[in-house]
């Protein structure tokens, strides 16, 4: 499962975009930008297939976002033998998991009230 969360800062947007193991219930990928784009997804998805080592017909779900339908994230997910899944156009309860894992992960930080740079918003 991918899903790309949006973290306020001082600076402006921060974007976090992870990859989950469903079956671990654990985030194997991520990936930080001031950027949203392609690379973002792509670069999580890297770091997901180098610490996993997944065999061949992985499954990999996410919505219908622009980073993932994107050639560079389509070409990796071929690459690495991932097969890609998408959310049903409208359906936001497919990526449930990933929506609630962002929610929890934004509940831990600062108010909008107390915003902190980007620099103290990266692990």
């Amino acid at each position: 499962m991918a899903d790309i969360a949006y973290i306020a800062t001082l600076e402006g947007w921060l974007y976090l975009a992870a990859v989950i193991d469903l079956f671990r219930r654990k985030v194997v990928g991520w990936s930080m930008s001031e950027r949203i784009d392609s690379r973002l997804a792509v670069v999580a998805l890297e770091m997901a297939v180098s610490r996993q080592l997944p065999d061949a017909g992985l499954i990999a779900h996410s919505d219908r976002g622009v980073q993932y339908a994107s050639e560079h994230y389509q070409r990796t997910l071929t690459t690495h033998w991932i097969e890609c899944r998408m959310s049903r156009r409208g359906d936001c309860w497919e990526s449930t998991e990933a929506a609630e894992r962002s929610a929890r992960m934004q509940a831990k930080g600062d108010s909008p009230q107390t915003l902190r740079p980007r620099a103290s918003s990266r692990p």
